[in-house]
C-alpha cells in the first residue's frame, strides 16, 4: 500500500515538474540537437523540421582540426566537445537567436544564446567549467549575459577547471586558427 501511494506521489510529482517551464520562454525557439560537432555549436532540428548549424554566442571552444581552417586539434578540444555532447545531444534545448548576419564571420551559422529545458544558461556552463572561452563581442547578446559568461569563466580559471587545469601557454581558439591555418 505505501509503494503504491509513494509511486502515485512520484508520478503526481513527475508529471508536474515536467509539465511546467520554469523560466519565461516567450521569443524563444525550442529546437532538437541532432549532432555536436565542437565546444560552441551544433546542429539542431528546427520547429519546421530542417537542420540548422548553430553557434553558441559570446564563447570560444577549443578548436578541432577540420577541412576549413584548421590543420592540428587545439589541447581539450574533444574534452570540450565531448562533455557538451553528454549535455545537449538527442536533447530539447530552447534558442534565442540572433538575426542572421548581424554578427560578422557567422559562416552561415545561426548565432545564438542557448538554454537548457530547465532555464540553465548553456554557454554560462560551458564558459563555468572551462570548456570554453568567453568572448567579449558587443553586439551578439544581452550585456548581462556577457557579464555572467565572463564571470563564469575568470570562476574555471580560478579553479583551473578543464582546459584552464591544462599545463603550459593556453592559446586562444583565434589565435590557433592562426597559428595552425590550413594551407
Amino acid at each position: 500500500m505505501m509503494k503504491n501511494f509513494l509511486f502515485l506521489a512520484f508520478l503526481m510529482f513527475a508529471t508536474q515538474s515536467f509539465s511546467q517551464t520554469p523560466f519565461d520562454t516567450t521569443g524563444l525557439t525550442k529546437v532538437f540537437v541532432v549532432a555536436v560537432f565542437d565546444g560552441d555549436g551544433c546542429r539542431a532540428m528546427m520547429p519546421d523540421s530542417t537542420i540548422r548549424k548553430i553557434r553558441f554566442a559570446s564563447i570560444d571552444a577549443p578548436e578541432r582540426a577540420n577541412n576549413l581552417w584548421c590543420s592540428k586539434n587545439q589541447p581539450y578540444s574533444e574534452q570540450s566537445r565531448d562533455s557538451l555532447r553528454s549535455l545537449i545531444l538527442n536533447k530539447w534545448i530552447w534558442l534565442d537567436t540572433v538575426p542572421f548576419r548581424v554578427v560578422k564571420y557567422s559562416y552561415d551559422r545561426q548565432i545564438a544564446d542557448v538554454y537548457l529545458l530547465d532555464g540553465t544558461f548553456l554557454q554560462e556552463v560551458c564558459a563555468a567549467k572551462g570548456w570554453a572561452w568567453a568572448l567579449s563581442l558587443t553586439g551578439r547578446t544581452n550585456p548581462d549575459l556577457t557579464i555572467r559568461i565572463n564571470l563564469a569563466a575568470k570562476f574555471a580559471s580560478d579553479n583551473k577547471l578543464g582546459f584552464r587545469g591544462l599545463s603550459g601557454r593556453k592559446y586562444t581558439p583565434a589565435y590557433w586558427r592562426v597559428k595552425y591555418k590550413r594551407g
